[in-house]
This record gives structure tokens, C-alpha cells and sequence, in this order.
């Protein structure tokens, strides 16, 4: 993965998309965190790693919400530097789209939602998940995307770490309320 990490600077050269092979890596940690919990001697015992297509598909659902989710962050932030990436060459989300990236994060924030939505339902989650971690990230997702000022470096900075920090928040209080009421009973 980490060789995946240290190809995304080198994207910017030949394709307006490093932001979705930056995604990439951090999808296949989630892919490799599920693929861990099967646990090798009943996965070898059964002959198919995942054989439980329910929790696969919630996993490939969540690893490409994550995949929609550093795209949008990772536009916003590009924007930073969009006059000095055109004149230079560079490519990016942000330079391609840059006069309709509101309207592309929108659509890709609605895609990250619905496959949060999805990996809830096929992983049967409790609807605390929902309301915390789907409800939640769609929520800081507009505040954000309403917010932000793609024209002013310092809004699409400060709108960076707090969209970074509000939305994946959301994601993971999500998935840590569920755990919560898995692991008392509640539900």
C-alpha cells in the first residue's frame, strides 16, 4: 500500500483522477481489515476467503464510499492551490472540474452516503449507525460543501480539516455507536 501512497504525487502528472488512486490505499485497509477478521484457518477450511457475500458486499460498499470520500476532501483541498496547478500543468479533480467541483462533490457525496447506507443494511447494522453515521456524515457533508469558498485558499483549507474532521467523525462515531450497542445488547 505504501507503494500506492507514494505513486499519488507522480498522478498529477498524467491523469486529472490522483485523487481517486489516493483513495485506493485507504479502501484497501478497510479491505484488509474485514479480509483479517475471517480469520485464515476457517477461510482456508471453506476455500473462499469470503465466502459470507453479505459482509464482502458491505465491505466493498464501504471501501468505495471511502474512495468517493478522499475524492471530495482531497478536491477541496486541491483548490488551495488551482492557479498555481494550471500554470504549472499539473492535473487534478480540482483543475478538471474546477468550474463545477461543487456540483461533482455534491454527486459523489451523494454516492458516499448511499453506499455508507448500503454497507449498514448488507452488514446489518443497528439503526444507530444510521442516524450517527449515514444521517451524520450526509449532514457534514452539505455543511461543508455549502460552506466552503473554493475561490479563497484559506476557506478550502480550514473547510479541509474541519470536513475531514466532521465527516469522518461521523463515519467512525457510526461505527463505534454500533459496536456500543452490539457489545451491551441494547439492540
Amino acid at each position: 500500500m505504501g507503494a500506492l501512497y507514494a505513486l499519488y504525487p507522480f498522478c498529477k502528472r498524467f491523469t486529472h483522477y490522483p485523487q481517486a488512486i489516493l483513495g485506493v490505499p485507504l479502501a484497501l485497509a478497510i479491505v484488509l481489515s474485514a479480509y483479517s477478521l475471517v480469520g485464515d484457518d476457517d477461510a482456508q477450511s471453506k476455500g473462499d476467503p469470503f465466502r459470507d457475500r453479505p459482509t464482502t458486499a458491505a465491505t466493498l460498499a464501504l471501501a468505495l464510499a471511502e474512495i468517493l470520500w478522499t475524492m471530495i476532501y482531497d478536491t477541496v483541498y486541491a483548490h488551495q492551490d488551482l492557479q498555481d496547478d494550471v500554470r504549472a500543468g499539473v492535473k487534478s479533480m480540482a483543475v478538471r472540474f474546477r468550474h463545477s467541483t461543487k456540483p461533482l462533490c455534491a454527486a459523489l457525496a451523494l454516492g458516499q452516503v448511499a453506499l455508507l447506507a448500503l454497507a449498514g443494511v448488507w452488514a446489518q447494522m443497528p439503526p444507530v449507525y444510521f442516524v450517527v453515521g449515514v444521517a451524520g456524515s450526509a449532514v457534514a457533508l452539505v455543511v461543508m460543501l455549502v460552506s466552503v469558498d473554493l475561490s479563497v485558499p484559506a476557506s478550502c483549507a480550514r473547510w479541509f480539516k474541519l470536513g475531514f474532521c466532521f465527516v469522518g467523525g461521523c463515519m467512525n462515531s457510526g461505527f463505534f455507536a454500533a459496536y456500543l450497542v452490539s457489545w451491551f445488547g441494547w439492540a
